[in-house]
């Protein structure tokens, strides 16, 4: 029997009972045919509500409760029930449902009536799940009497519009069910034990990568057939304590046919006004699997015996699938560029599918204004994206610097050239190869060792560019603290920053911190080594580019040498090395006449970094006098960079010849 023809097989009844005052008292009289001619005016679309039975499906409501949501949505389709209902409750302005009407109507012993109001009274499921609210009335009415009301979020899905509303729009968004077939059976598979053993599931995902979260979680969800209702967790405590607020959350997701997901619920675990408890026995009955995503591991207290509990490591997602995702990206634009680019930005940023869709936004938008869609605008819309959030704590280097510009030996630039190749090829010998299950990451430690100005930042430079990656660099010196903890958490807010970013972490002076351990004498010296320890995982953990520089090699443990995967030492340039540098300084731009490049290199024994400050010099000394640079500046400004670094010389050096 359709839902309003129950409806309106009880409202008969009840005036047939009688109700009301006598028409003799009442000019508002209606009769028990006047009731029927206005019930059967209604029209057949309206008769048949589908969406209430879904409705009652998907919420697991009993008879009653269905009839009492159909009561209080009545008057949303036609206002003649208004009238009804002001009359069955015999004051015109109360013209709603009331707790006193739905007692009436549905409770045909005095026990039943107050079994009603109980449910009222009590956490039940639709108080629980927010469906229904009690609205504004005189301070005089008691709270049965006050207008009751479905919830907007229902009332829209019922109308056939459903969309979030009120406190939870403004903290959660929508993500549909995969349309692929999902690759998460191996996940689901103790979720399935776990319903067949009827428990409620609370999935926690943690790891660095918020989009390969929830990439994750959803395809664990798709795999059940239901799409995530993303609660941001931050927001949502902006709006209301979040267990007050779960009542709202559980029924849009129900409503939406998803699952419910809170991101970044580090907050609500570090928050000192959590009600954990709580927050339990509300998920026990109203979600069957929810999902929550936090850094580190999430240790939940005093969990209920119905409840399973699983944490699970955040599994990154594929290389293959990450680089058919930017391969459609591209294509949109250029297929040609979409067959050369996608490998290589699947291998210098760690986007979710999510994050590459901005990308492609961003791409669109530069198409629509008529510029090129090409590799440079590629790497800058990816530079965009990343938001990363060093400033605290590093410096941004940008220079032109390519392979060809440094001076180094032999070794060395081969070296160099590996490190490129390591990290062009790590998706074919880590992915396609399967050597990823032996190793933590695909992370490249790089130590660079050598007295400075022999050309550390500048090797660094040069890798950034070929990457074609941005290059911070951090001065350890600057963040290392005498307070225990605070190293620490210097070091954990970079990582963190840079996560997913394809940015290359250059930590000069390392010395600061890498020096070699000595004997553990008291707390200081076991704590520095503990420092030391947890800057190492972290550079172990990291999926990127981490160079490590230092003045002595010797200084550096053995220990911590044989964690990271390339040693460059750079040495002082002989005399051969010498004379190519002061050439190249001197490069045909700028304009000089009568340099002895084979004398200056034999008589100075100076750095790569000293040989471009004298040159500085000299030439600001020769532009001042309007001439090229000759011997006589370039002399000038080498007794000054000898002065300052201390290097000594005899009084001759500095004369022509």
């Amino acid at each position: 029997m359709p839902y309003f023809k129950q409806l309106d097989a009880l409202l008969k009844s009840a005036f047939e009972k009688g109700g009301g005052t006598p028409r003799e008292l009442n000019p508002f009289y209606l009769s028990t045919a006047d009731i029927a001619r206005t019930l059967e005016a209604r029209t057949e679309k309206q008769v048949g509500l589908d969406a209430l039975e879904r409705v009652a499906r998907k919420l697991q409501l009993n008879a009653r409760e269905t009839m009492i949501l159909l009561l209080l949505f009545a008057p949303e389709l036609d206002a003649a029930y208004e009238r009804i209902y002001a009359y069955l409750q015999d004051d015109l302005n109360r013209n709603y449902p009331t707790v006193q009407l739905l007692a009436a109507l549905l409770a045909e012993t005095p026990e039943a009536g107050q079994e009603l109001y109980g449910y009222f009274l009590s956490d039940s499921k639709l108080l629980l799940l927010q469906l229904v609210e009690f609205g504004d009335a005189p301070a005089s009415h008691s709270l049965f009497r006050r207008p009751l009301r479905v919830a907007p979020s229902l009332r829209n899905y019922l109308l056939g519009s459903f969309r979030l509303d009120g406190a939870v729009a403004a903290c959660c968004r929508i993500f549909p069910p995969l349309p692929e077939k999902s690759d998460a059976a191996v996940l689901a598979a103790p979720i399935e034990a776990a319903l067949a053993q009827e428990q409620r599931i609370l999935l926690n995902l943690y790891g660095r990568s918020e989009g390969e979260k929830r990439e994750q979680a959803l395809a664990i969800a798709s795999h059940f057939g239901f799409g995530l209702l993303v609660v941001h967790t931050p927001r949502a405590m902006r709006e209301r304590p979040l267990e007050a607020l779960l009542g709202s959350l559980c029924r849009d997701a129900l409503l939406a046919g998803t699952l419910l997901y809170f991101e970044a619920f580090d907050a609500y675990t570090a928050s000192p006004q959590r009600e954990e408890p709580l927050l339990f026995e509300n998920l026990g009955q109203l979600a069957w699997l929810s999902f929550f995503s936090t850094e580190l591991p999430w240790r939940p207290h005093r969990l209920p015996a119905e409840q399973l509990f699983h944490a699970l490591p955040c599994a990154p997602v594929g290389p293959a699938s990450l680089e058919q995702a930017w391969r459609e990206c591209i294509a949109a634009f250029d297929a040609g560029l979409a067959e050369t680019e996608a490998p290589r930005l699947a291998a210098l940023f760690r986007f979710s599918r999510d994050e590459i869709e901005d990308v492609r936004r961003l791409l669109h938008s530069r198409a629509l204004l008529g510029k090129p869609v090409d590799r440079d605008a590629l790497l800058r819309a990816c530079r965009s994206r990343i938001g990363t959030d060093l400033g605290g704590y590093a410096q941004r280097l940008a220079t032109s610097n390519t392979l060809d510009a440094i001076v180094l030996p032999e070794a060395q630039k081969v070296q160099l050239e590996e490190i490129l190749l390591h990290y062009h090829q790590q998706n074919r010998v880590f992915g396609e190869w399967g050597l990823e299950r032996f190793f933590q990451s695909r992370g490249i430690g790089v130590l660079f060792s050598g007295a400075s100005g022999t050309g550390k930042t500048m090797a660094a430079s040069i890798l950034a560019n070929t990457l074609g990656l941005e290059l911070y660099r951090i001065e350890l010196s600057q963040i290392v603290s005498k307070y225990i903890g605070e190293t620490e958490k210097h070091l954990s807010a970079i990582f963190a920053a840079a996560e997913s970013s394809g940015v290359i972490l250059f930590f000069d002076e390392a010395d600061a911190l890498f020096g070699k351990r000595t004997e553990v004498k008291d707390a200081h010296d076991r704590y520095a080594n503990i420092e030391v320890s947890y800057l190492l995982q972290k550079i172990e953990a990291y999926d990127g580019l981490v160079i490590l520089a230092t003045n002595f090699r010797e200084n550096v443990d053995d220990a911590f040498v044989r964690r990271l995967r390339f040693i460059i030492d750079f040495p002082m340039p002989d005399e051969r090395h010498r004379e190519a540098i002061w050439r190249r300084v001197l490069a045909d731009t700028l304009p000089h006449r009568g340099v002895d490049f084979s004398l200056l290199a034999r008589r100075f024994k100076l750095s790569g970094a000293n040989i471009r400050n004298a040159v500085l010099y000299a030439a600001f000394d020769a532009a001042g006098h309007d001439t090229p640079v000759t011997m006589k500046e370039l002399l000038k400004g080498v007794q000054k960079e000898c002065q300052k670094i201390g290097l000594a010389c005899r009084p001759g050096d500095f004369e022509e010849g």
